[in-house]
């Protein structure tokens, strides 16, 4: 896990996350932001989606 002042931000349970430069990534693939959002609303297969809660790491 990423040792840093967030430390104590819960897991979403059930999301997983592969993306290590997003800042809600706990550095184990388990999502810590509050609430995700994916879209776009018009998407007809999951490789035209996209999660808009992504945060670049600083």
């Amino acid at each position: 896990m990423n040792k840093n002042s967030d430390d104590n931000r819960k897991c979403i349970k059930g999301i997983a996350c592969d993306v290590c430069n997003c800042q809600h990534n706990d550095g184990e693939c388990h999502c810590t932001a509050g609430k995700i959002s994916v879209g776009p609303s018009f998407a007809s297969c999951c490789s035209e989606t996209v999660c808009a809660t992504f945060e670049a790491r600083e």
